[in-house]
């Protein structure tokens, strides 16, 4: 799983400018089940069998800009499953 200013490409310019930190909180049987990528590009990765929600925090580089926590569906049926979510951020 990524996050990404970008989603055709995790690796994009912006993640390091926009991001500070992204935890991941996946389910609780995973030990540890809280991953954090602190550092562009924004990934985790772990092995599961059943389907769960994956709820990721975001923490923006803007000390004004509050942190966001989004949730995915983690589904092992097709791996091409994303989401894209866009936010407006502004200092106003």
């Amino acid at each position: 799983m990524w996050v990404s200013a970008d989603h055709t490409n995790w690796h994009h310019p912006l993640n390091a400018a926009l991001i500070k930190t992204v935890c991941f909180h996946l389910h609780p049987s995973f030990i540890p089940s809280k991953h954090y990528a602190r550092a562009a590009p924004f990934v985790t990765n772990s092995v599961g069998y059943a389907p769960f929600e994956v709820r990721c925090e975001i923490t923006w580089n803007h000390p004004d800009w509050k942190s966001v926590t989004i949730a995915h569906a983690m589904s092992f049926d097709d791996y091409k499953t994303y989401r894209k979510y866009e936010f407006v951020v502004s200092n106003k």
